[in-house]
């Protein structure tokens, strides 16, 4: 059983050790997947949001320094703001052609007939859409990625007590919105 901290792993790969890099993308990449999919709702997006967020995280390897905190708290921060970034460009870009939107729904869903999962996913994201910034942050941290409250806190920035908090506040207000 491999016990090594992400620190330790963080220091061997700013060595140029890439058995540590690997070894931290294996543990995070699921779940900073999740968290940009949730984020996203395009699987090809986010696996490109995904694999921009390690190389960020590669290229700011070099200048990190420790400061106590998870690697996955610095790996949601360069996704938050690669999201960003992508829902500033998609502003701007409203349509995408028709083999590429073909493509995506294809690889979404291969057999086209799940209409009332859509239909789900629809009301989930306008009821997701109904909640603060905060909220629709530590859903998508706590069920999208998967993460621990402790985690959780770590990377909002807030006492697991506030962050439990906020999670209640954020599942009565769509089960509010869902009714």
């Amino acid at each position: 059983m491999n016990t090594e901290t992400d620190a330790a792993r963080i220091a061997r790969a700013r060595t140029g050790n890439s058995e540590a890099m690997s070894a931290l993308y294996t543990r995070y990449r699921n779940q900073i997947f999740a968290w940009i999919l949730t984020r996203t709702r395009d699987p090809l997006v986010a696996e490109d949001l995904c694999s921009d967020t390690f190389l960020r995280f590669l290229e700011c390897l070099p200048t990190y320094q420790e400061r106590g905190y998870a690697a996955a708290a610095l790996l949601y921060r360069i996704a938050s703001g690669l999201v960003i970034d992508q829902r500033r460009r998609d502003r701007v870009r409203r349509h995408l052609p028709l083999a590429i939107a073909e493509e995506r729904v294809a690889y979404c869903d291969p057999q086209f007939a799940r209409l009332e999962r859509y239909d789900t996913s629809v009301a989930l994201g306008r009821a997701l859409g109904a909640l603060t910034a905060d909220q629709r942050q530590v859903i998508a941290l706590r069920f999208g990625a998967a993460q621990d409250l402790a985690t959780t806190a770590t990377t909002l920035g807030r006492s697991v007590h506030a962050t439990k908090a906020l999670q209640r506040r954020a599942i009565a207000a769509l089960r509010r919105q869902l009714r």
